[in-house]
């Protein structure tokens, strides 16, 4: 009896262990995109792209981001008189004519990655 209760416990412990190791593999995979604004951030997460799906901005003004997206996916922001920027992977500033975008679109694409300038100083 002993051995069938150690037995069954430790199938569990292993099929616990499974599934949580299969969820942050899930997490893991997804593409996500942070859009930071002077009062706070809002993250657009999603798991393919082969469908192009616009997000509406829920930040009055945008200052910058972090891009994260999947393989093959590119996030672009929509101005108020609908124009595209196509926004690089990794962390980057909002160029002042798209802080305020209405929306972002997830759609099939390479986007660059970021890239520093650096800046004199005096």
């Amino acid at each position: 009896m002993k051995t069938t209760v150690k037995a069954f416990l430790a199938t569990s412990a292993l099929a616990c262990m499974a599934v949580v190791g299969t969820a942050g593999a899930a997490d893991a995979a997804g593409g996500r995109l942070t859009l930071i604004s002077g009062t706070g951030a809002a993250t657009i997460t999603y798991s393919t792209c082969q469908t192009p799906r616009p997000y509406p901005v829920q930040q009055p003004v945008i200052d910058a981001f972090i891009n994260e997206p999947l393989p093959g996916c590119q996030a672009v922001l929509v101005n108020t008189s609908g124009t595209r920027k196509v926004l690089c992977v990794g962390r980057g500033s909002v160029p002042v004519e798209f802080r305020r975008s209405a929306r972002v679109i997830i759609q099939p694409g390479t986007a660059p990655a970021c890239t520093f300038e650096a800046t004199a100083s005096n």
